[in-house]
């Protein structure tokens, strides 16, 4: 499978959140978090502005992906609680 070129995953809010882009030409952003007990959701902006996640229950992974045509752009990635 494909690997990501630029992530990071660090603890937040008591789960494990993973965020990061594909590459460093047009690919996707992606935002997603895990929580083992809470409901919870993920967000990353690109080209459309913010895309979010649905809520999710403890013991799975919010995920949320945007295209983004620059790579050059700053864009942002979020977790939350529901």
């Amino acid at each position: 499978g494909a690997t990501a070129a630029y992530a990071t995953r660090v603890s937040a809010g008591g789960g494990i959140w993973d965020y990061g882009v594909t590459s460093l030409t047009a690919s996707y952003n992606w935002s997603d978090y895990y929580h083992s007990s809470r409901v919870h959701g993920s967000s990353v902006t690109g080209d459309s502005g913010l895309a979010r996640s649905l809520c999710r229950g403890g013991g799975s992974w919010a995920t949320a992906r945007a295209w983004d045509s620059n790579p050059f752009r700053i864009d942002k990635a979020y977790w939350r609680h529901c």
